[in-house]
């Protein structure tokens, strides 16, 4: 038997699991970005793509057409925000002037946000425990 065989047998059961897609295309799908995909959907989206790269870069060390190497590239991306290097997110993608620019200024803004956050902390700490004594002092 062919995957085609059971062609039916998968929109069935897609079309009780995702009613959404009832009476749709064999492709369609709800997008793996979408607000309706389930979260477990979105990760294991996210296993496939990791070991896609893995894969082609394993068979394809040279590189080649559709063997460019995303992986590395969005490894490279992530590191960048999680360092909160936005600007350097925008260079990576273009080499426009005022685009660079207003990536900068974000990054600035959000630098001076997590700053002042980074400042209160120690004060939040203070007012939740303070916050607990009190309503313990007032359930005595």
């Amino acid at each position: 038997m062919k995957i085609e065989d059971y062609k039916e047998d998968y929109l069935k059961i897609r079309s009780i699991l995702i009613p959404e897609l009832t009476a749709t295309d064999f492709n369609c799908s709800l997008g793996i970005w979408g607000s309706e995909t389930n979260r477990l959907a979105k990760s294991a989206y996210d296993m496939q793509q990791i070991i896609r790269y893995a894969q082609a870069w394993y068979i394809y060390p040279e590189g080649g057409i559709g063997v460019d190497f995303l992986l590395l590239e969005c490894l490279e991306i992530y590191g960048c925000l999680f360092e909160c290097k936005i600007e350097e997110i925008f260079k990576h993608y273009t080499n426009e002037r005022e685009v660079v620019q207003y990536a900068k200024d974000i990054e600035a803004y959000v630098k001076m946000i997590e700053t002042g956050i980074t400042k209160a902390q120690p004060y939040v700490i203070t007012i939740e425990k303070l916050t607990t004594k009190i309503e313990q002092l007032l359930k005595k």
